[in-house]
């Protein structure tokens, strides 16, 4: 990946480096519901740790699946 970056001019800086796109990847992966073991053969991982820092959930996962808690409502 960074090979293609550098060919194509693209120079990452922070966190716009080959690991963005297989955070990407992975987390696609996830929500079509492809189980960790085949999300980690895809990356090349060993080992079910390495694949679990590309499965963070983002915060609209969490959203989607949160209960409502009665009495939260915000009152104006």
């Amino acid at each position: 990946v960074q090979r293609r970056l550098s060919v194509a001019g693209v120079t990452p800086r922070g966190k716009r480096g080959p690991h963005v796109f297989r955070h990407a990847r992975a987390v696609e992966l996830l929500r079509a519901s492809v189980p960790q073991k085949i999300i980690g053969d895809v990356l090349g991982h060993r080992s079910t740790q390495s694949t679990n820092a590309y499965l963070k959930l983002a915060t609209e996962d969490l959203r989607a699946v949160a209960l409502d808690v009665p009495g939260s409502e915000v009152l104006l």
